[in-house]
């Protein structure tokens, strides 16, 4: 067992090694729709000018809207794409700070919201490699369930469950957020919830194998952005 026990920590070594290479290479995959559409920008004037938006515009500008307020200094944030009116007392801290982050760069906002999205989706898988060690001792199992989660897409792809008589058919195919691909492809904003998700039971199983109270704090920390940033994702 002694012997064993360095050449499992040299296997762990490489394999965190290792899985920056995977990560990177799933988020240029999700690139590829992104520059095909940049290839085909002013082939149709008439359709309008290239957004680097390839699913529901909608939510997008909602949260390029938040960021240029922070870009312009202000804290709080109007949401300026609903009838109501905003009580302008909300304030995001994801948004705050990639709003300050396109005003110090002077690049715009939708080309840091793409660079977050690269960097968190990176992150993010990051962060699932860890959890993986935490929780599965098999590596070949590790290995098999990182990709399986990052190119997971549920049951949307079968025909015959779209016209299922529930919710407009499996939750994988009207919400991207139900699927780790997508939400890579698509939503910063998705990324980092579950980023700090995985933060949060992850730091709770490593407070509860070294009987720490520092672990358990940094789960809490999680859980307290994550309940500003994304706030119904702490119900799940």
């Amino acid at each position: 067992a002694l012997s064993e026990a360095p050449q499992l920590a040299l296997a762990s070594c490489a394999d965190r090694r290792w899985v920056w290479i995977p990560a990177i290479a799933v988020m240029l995959v999700t690139l590829i729709p992104y520059l095909w559409g940049a290839s085909l920008a002013g082939a149709r004037p008439a359709l309008g000018a290239y957004s680097w938006f390839t699913f529901n515009t909608t939510d997008h500008c909602v949260y390029l809207s938040w960021m240029r307020q922070a870009a312009d200094g202000h804290f709080f944030q109007h949401n300026l794409f609903t009838t109501e009116p905003p009580s302008g007392h909300q304030f995001n801290l994801l948004f705050l700070a990639l709003g300050l982050l396109s005003r110090i760069t002077g690049l715009p906002t939708n080309i840091v919201y793409q660079i977050a999205r690269m960097l968190l989706g990176i992150a993010f898988l990051r962060s699932v490699w860890w959890l993986l060690e935490l929780l599965v001792e098999d590596r070949r199992a590790r290995k098999t369930a990182f990709w399986v989660l990052s190119f997971s897409a549920g049951l949307g792809w079968i025909p015959g469950l779209w016209e299922m008589p529930i919710v407009r058919g499996p939750v994988d195919t009207w919400q991207p957020e139900a699927v780790t691909f997508l939400s890579l492809y698509l939503f910063p904003l998705f990324l980092c919830s579950m980023l700090l998700m995985v933060g949060v039971i992850g730091w709770l199983v490593v407070a509860e194998q070294t009987r720490s109270c520092r672990p358990a704090v940094y789960a809490g920390i999680c859980g307290l952005l994550l309940g500003n940033i994304h706030t119904y994702d702490v119900i799940t």
